[in-house]
């Protein structure tokens, strides 16, 4: 499993969240952990990477905007956000963290909602079930297209009468958390 380190940017983007306009950072790519390993031939990669994650630690301390972080993505440019989880900055995100988290904290952390493109404009959707329409409407578009084949479903009608059968089990929406792509 491939653990990287990631950080969270000064750049930022405004989305509305219940109606309110929040600023939303974005988490980079900072290092490959894997790199740590003992095995590697050459000693020195694991000592020139804790010095990198150093160094961007003392940069973003120098930057001082952490304070002001509530909610990130985690992706790795700003074209890329459409369908992202949005996460709110644990209260370690200054102090223990220093900006900088892997992915094993990346999955302790709160998914606000999922950022989507509405009317031109950044809406943080909260609603799993909102979110579970808008995924099962593109997965469907896909199976209909040929450029998507789900476990053994390649048949769109298939597909949507099993979510409806899975619905009516559980008797509410099964839901698949937040995240689209």
């Amino acid at each position: 499993m491939s653990n990287t380190l990631s950080f969270i940017s000064k750049t930022s983007f405004k989305a509305a969240l219940s109606n309110e306009a929040v600023n939303v950072h974005l988490g980079k790519f900072l290092e490959n952990a894997n790199s740590w390993g003992t095995t590697s031939p050459d000693e020195n990669v694991r000592e020139k990477s804790l010095r990198k994650v150093e160094r961007k630690k003392e940069n973003i301390n120098k930057q001082g905007y952490l304070n002001n972080v509530d909610l990130f993505i985690d992706r790795a440019s700003l074209s890329e956000r459409e369908g992202a989880i949005v996460i709110k900055a644990p209260a370690n995100l200054t102090t223990e963290l220093e900006g900088v988290y892997d992915e094993p904290q990346l999955d302790e952390m709160e998914a606000v909602g999922t950022l989507l493109k509405h009317s031109n404009k950044w809406k943080i959707v909260t609603s799993l079930e909102e979110v579970e329409i808008i995924r099962r409407d593109i997965e469907i578009a896909k199976i209909k297209s040929g450029s998507l084949k789900i476990g053994s479903f390649n048949n769109a009608d298939e597909y949507s009468d099993y979510l409806k059968e899975s619905d009516a089990k559980n008797g509410s929406m099964t839901t698949r958390g937040h995240g689209i792509y």
